[in-house]
């Protein structure tokens, strides 16, 4: 039989979970070069993270899929009606 290892016990989880915008660092190396952008685009004074609201024109970004789902409905349908003559014929 193997020996038995302990196992090192691991630290608790916080209570509450840890959300990617909370806490994290920008990705370039310096502050510096985030923050000048930032001025340039007139983001200085918020928040890292804080993003402005932007007005999407949801009907324009996600036409494509109204158009899938009738196209999907009008399927489901007409299988269903399949489906039902085939009940009537084979009876």
């Amino acid at each position: 039989m193997a020996k038995k290892q302990r196992v090192a016990q691991r630290a608790p989880r916080s209570a509450s979970p840890m959300r990617y915008s909370q806490g994290m660092t920008s990705i370039t190396p310096t502050g510096a070069s985030n923050m000048a952008g930032a001025a340039s685009r007139g983001l200085a004074g918020r928040r890292p993270g804080s993003k402005a609201a932007v007005q999407v024109d949801y009907a324009k970004e996600y036409g494509h899929v109204a158009s899938d789902l009738r196209r999907v409905g009008l399927l489901a349908a007409s299988l269903f009606a399949v489906i039902v003559i085939l009940s009537f014929v084979i009876r």
